[in-house]
């Protein structure tokens, strides 16, 4: 065993193979049928990553009317029901589901690279750590939830709204667990391309859910409480779904493995990952939350309010998008340096680039061409819509930038550079984009497009700081990191040989 390992980490250092494609400073020598090669290559590439980008969004789009049937049915029983609805989400995604989506992504590196190198069997051991690790952070978040009135009060919210809004929080608690067993199968999936089943357990649980709300909230008159245990249902049903499919079926034939004590062992290996994938997420949509209280700063606040959460609406829906592209650059990425071709990974990595570019330019067009529309789907007064208009320019190139630096984290998530991320986003957001909006709306009087524009910045100043270190990056150095990662982890015991392949074998299996 000893002299296999020794064997296994001296052919990660052979030199890189040939590469497929030619460098910007090698078009001019390129044959015909080599320019040829290199044009399928580009749009098997683009395929590939539509594959995984397109149904994930769709994943993401059924998750979000899931939750807004939930909405729907809770607003119509009143404002303040609506209000502690609005109040327990919040508190549980900042405090909960953001956290636990941030630590499952740790996987996207791990599985995402053992996938590349064919240890079939470490993706089963790596789905049962996080899944023991995301059930453990689950049980403060659950007592956070359970007893979130006195931390509301203290933060100045109404005791009344506050009160009830914790008698939701404790209806989510077997929401939040079943969360914490679902993100890392999401996570599974995803690294070894099986995108498809997640899409149809989202539509499973998106056509529930209105059955159930119409039961519990209406016919068995449960009020806004019923929306919670309805929520909680549905995500039950869908993990449950999930984890029968992936059980039964063949693709996961050697990776869904057997409960192990390996799971247990390596877990600083995971925290690695985990704990930087985590503050990546949380740090930007903490600074989203905080410019949501900043817009109450402002005067004309309920115009200014209305006009900013339908512009955060609107940003919301593009940002499935731009998370769904962000998935399929980074499973790409790792496990084509799993796979030890880093000059397939270089290459997924320009191509999703390529891709975001385009769709980036399209989202921005649609919002710019239908700025007087999008306001009148949730607001019928003229104010409101007016400054909605009027923020569409800067919800524009917020997009598309936003679905740049998606992507480029995505990448950086494929490398297992998390730690870089988290740098980028702590200086770009609360170095730039914050202080900015906190300036242009307290010191300038702006309204609320100082908040766009600080938010602009924020976005715009991590996107270069990550172009930059993904410039930087050495592809063959980072194959063999990954190599070294998966190889010299303490459950790599069946492994024998490392799959070292030629860069012409990169779409063999596409």
């Amino acid at each position: 065993m000893h002299d296999t390992r020794k064997k296994t980490l001296a052919e990660i250092n052979k030199p890189p193979p040939p590469r497929l494609y030619a460098s910007r400073g090698d078009l001019s020598s390129l044959d015909d049928s080599a320019a040829v090669e290199n044009v399928l290559s580009f749009w098997t590439e683009v395929c590939e990553q539509c594959w995984l980008s397109g149904p994930t969004i769709l994943m993401l789009l059924l998750q979000y009317l899931t939750a807004l049937t939930v909405v729907t049915f809770v607003g119509r029983l009143g404002a303040s029901y609506l209000a502690a609805m609005s109040m327990a989400t919040s508190f549980v995604g900042i405090v909960g589901f953001d956290v636990l989506t941030g630590l499952s992504s740790g996987l996207e590196t791990l599985c995402g690279q053992a996938y590349g190198a064919k240890q079939y069997h470490l993706l089963g051991i790596y789905l049962q750590r996080a899944i023991f690790v995301l059930l453990v952070v689950a049980i403060p978040i659950c007592l956070a939830s359970f007893y979130m009135a006195p931390i509301l009060i203290a933060f100045g919210e109404n005791p009344a709204i506050a009160n009830n809004a914790q008698l939701y929080g404790r209806c989510l608690l077997p929401c939040i667990l079943a969360f914490a067993v679902m993100m890392p199968f999401v996570k599974f999936c995803q690294s070894q391309r099986i995108v498809v089943p997640l899409m149809w357990c989202a539509a499973a649980a998106c056509l529930l859910q209105f059955p159930l709300c119409l039961l519990l909230i209406t016919k068995l008159n449960w009020g806004y409480k019923g929306g919670a245990v309805a929520m909680s249902l549905s995500t039950v049903l869908d993990t449950v779904i999930l984890v029968t499919i992936l059980r039964f079926s063949p693709k996961c034939k050697k990776s869904f493995t057997s409960l192990s004590l390996e799971a247990l062992h390596d877990l600083r290996g995971f925290f690695k990952l985990a704990v930087p994938s985590a503050l990546m997420m949380c740090l930007e949509l903490w600074m989203f939350q905080i410019l949501t209280l900043l817009a109450g700063l402002l005067p004309n606040t309920e115009i200014e309010m209305a006009a900013f959460v339908i512009g955060l609406s609107l940003f919301a829906l593009s940002r499935m998008i731009s998370v769904g592209l962000s998935v399929g650059s980074s499973v790409r990425v790792s496990n084509e340096l799993g796979a030890g071709r880093p000059h397939a990974a270089r290459f997924a990595a320009v191509v999703s680039m390529v891709v975001v570019i385009v769709v980036g330019l399209v989202m921005a067009i649609i919002v710019l061409f239908l700025r007087n529309v999008w306001g009148s789907a949730f607001s019928t007064e003229q104010e409101v819509l007016d400054r909605v208009s009027r923020s569409a320019p800067y919800l524009a190139a917020l997009g598309f930038v936003y679905c740049c630096q998606q992507v480029l984290s995505g990448v950086v998530r494929g490398i297992g550079w998390q730690k870089w991320g988290v740098y980028a986003n702590l200086g770009a957001y609360y170095g730039i984009g914050l202080p900015t909006a906190v300036v242009l709306v307290c010191m300038f009087q702006f309204d609320g497009r100082g908040l766009w524009i600080g938010m602009l910045a924020g976005v715009v100043a991590q996107t270069v700081a990550l172009t930059i270190i993904t410039r930087n990056a050495h592809w063959e150095n980072l194959s063999k990191e990954a190599l070294n990662r998966v190889f010299t982890s303490e459950s790599s015991f069946l492994s024998t040989t490392v799959p070292l392949l030629d860069d012409k074998d990169a779409y063999a299996d596409h």
